[in-house]
């Protein structure tokens, strides 16, 4: 929160931030999105648990069908994988592992390779991060080249931002791209799906 001091001198309460509006202007509505160049199949959106009057998170995942090159240069085919996105808790640790623990159970559900990217508000050796890592790839891990701080975008100090991908993607690369699109700066990894999977 900060103070700012009006015209006629009194003093103004202002939020900074993503939910920030102008004085007297109504709050902006926020929330996940999902951009592809896909067509997307189908969508699921399904709220996290958070305690008390903690902010609404949620899970975002859509199913995408990507075409993929064969061993022929000539044939491709499609084939369907699901894209996800989250936001955890951002204060409170013991929410961000029962969100954790959640959202482990709904993937256990996706029958297609999974990427899942999202500000988990959380460093690598958390208990919550580890949760994901237990059935996902961390894509820093296996593809980034420094230390991948993403938060702020103004000073990078911690890596909190994520790309995680089922076992069936190999990595390429994962870098932290500079941007003052956000408060944070993004990270973009690229996956290959393996050539077993392209060939189902």
């Amino acid at each position: 929160m900060a103070r700012r001091a009006a015209r006629d001198g009194s003093r103004v309460r202002r939020e900074r931030g993503p939910r920030s509006a102008r004085v007297g202007q109504p709050r902006r509505q926020y929330g996940l999105a999902i951009l592809s160049r896909y067509p997307i199949l189908s969508w699921t959106h399904v709220a996290l648990p958070v305690p008390g009057s903690l902010e609404p998170r949620g899970y975002l995942a859509v199913e995408v069908e990507v075409e993929v090159e064969l061993e022929l240069e000539a044939d491709a085919r499609g084939v369907p994988l699901t894209f996800a996105t989250t936001h955890f808790t951002e204060s409170d640790s013991g929410a961000r592992a029962r969100q954790a623990e959640h959202l482990v159970g709904l993937l256990r559900g996706v029958r297609t390779p999974t990427i899942l990217t999202g500000d988990l508000n959380a460093r690598p050796d958390s208990p919550e991060v580890k949760t994901l890592t237990e059935s996902l790839v961390d894509a820093w891990l296996d593809g980034g080249t420094s230390d991948g701080f993403s938060y702020s975008a103004s000073r990078p100090a911690r890596r909190i931002d994520y790309v995680l991908a089922s076992r069936e993607f190999d990595v390429v690369r994962a870098q932290v791209v500079k941007s003052g699109a956000s408060d944070h700066l993004p990270v973009v990894a690229d996956l290959v799906l393996s050539a077993a999977e392209r060939a189902d």
